[in-house]
């Protein structure tokens, strides 16, 4: 299974999860602070140590440079390749920070194009701070 494939695995299991949690909950559960938050489903931290896990290998062995890039964008694109519920969303994008371990292994070349495509999905008033540190940590891969 090549990197691509294995994340897109990890994004179905956390589909699948969610789905699962959210039939499991109660109708009004939430509503007024009682109860449990969509937010806080146990699937969001079980999906971001699977996230964590996952980088952490592959910066341990780094694939192919085409791998690489490909699991960068694979994460950087999650966001919006499916329709989340809006907690999955934000999920996704902390989930980006895993990939701070990988943007060093980047050449110039391939890291100046990621910081393009990364830095033209956000508005720069709109970036959360992680967003921000994918992109200084881009920029310095760059050599800038």
């Amino acid at each position: 299974m090549n990197v691509t494939e294995s994340l897109n695995t990890i994004l179905d299991e956390y589909e699948r999860a969610i789905e699962a949690e959210t039939r499991t909950r109660k109708p009004a559960e939430g509503l007024l602070g009682f109860g449990r938050k969509p937010g806080d489903m146990a699937c969001h931290e079980a999906f971001d140590q699977k996230i964590e896990a996952f980088f952490v290998q592959l910066a341990a062995q780094p694939p192919c440079r085409e791998e690489l890039i490909a699991a960068l964008q694979s994460l950087f694109r999650a966001a919006d390749t499916r329709p989340w519920p809006e907690h999955a969303y934000w999920s996704l994008l902390a989930a980006e920070r895993h990939a701070l371990r990988l943007i060093p292994l980047l050449n110039r070349e391939d890291a100046s194009a990621l910081l393009r495509e990364y830095a033209a999905r956000y508005k720069p008033w709109e970036r959360l701070p992680v967003q921000k540190q994918i992109i200084q940590a881009l920029k310095k891969a760059c050599g800038g």
